[in-house]
């Protein structure tokens, strides 16, 4: 929590006003437990952002709901997220989708987007165009503007079997991850 903290202030020292009053005020009052399941969420989650703006930040539930406890195995069983969403970090709704079409690299090689996922940024490649599906929507656990605020300064931890299980997930879908660089 230190840490969250003297990132927060380190921030708002360099950009005012980066961090909203309810996001400052949530920080405060969040618990060990409660911490450390966001830390978990933030482990798992992809980012869609465009420059300073945060679009989008969720954990996809992958071939099932989450509220169905499908992500019980990474340690983010429905009452953990319930905890998550008491405290103002993720939105109710634990199937809610995007579509995440413009992330796709298209067959000049490009993509409209990339979105942070661990500590690296990504695209999606497709591995057979013609059974891809016009519409990337990918459901899971949507963040609060204020859990999408805190996302970028938590310290994420690799998870290789959330990754492994995305990756296998994405090959049902004719997609792969591709690691990205951003200008």
């Amino acid at each position: 929590m230190r840490f969250v903290f003297s990132k927060i202030l380190a921030n708002e020292v360099k950009n005012p006003g980066n961090f909203s009053k309810r996001t400052i005020r949530l920080i405060s009052q969040l618990d060990n437990i409660a911490a450390q399941l966001f830390q978990k969420l933030c482990s798992c989650a992809i980012a869609l952002q465009d420059g300073n703006h945060t679009i989008d930040t969720r954990v996809v539930s992958l071939s099932g709901n989450a509220a169905s406890n499908s992500l019980i195995k990474y340690g983010l069983s429905f009452d953990n997220l319930n905890i998550l969403q008491e405290y103002g970090l993720v939105i109710a709704d634990y199937n809610a989708y995007r579509n995440y079409k413009f992330c796709v690299v298209n067959e000049q090689n490009q993509f409209s987007y990339a979105f942070k996922f661990a500590n690296g940024y990504f695209a999606f490649l497709p591995t057979d165009r013609e059974k891809l599906e016009k519409e990337i929507n990918l459901h899971g656990v949507v963040f609060t503007q204020a859990g999408k605020e805190l996302y970028n300064i938590i310290p994420k931890e690799e998870n290789i079997e959330y990754k492994t299980d995305f990756d296998a997930y994405l090959e049902t879908r004719f997609l792969k991850l591709i690691q990205v660089k951003i200008a």
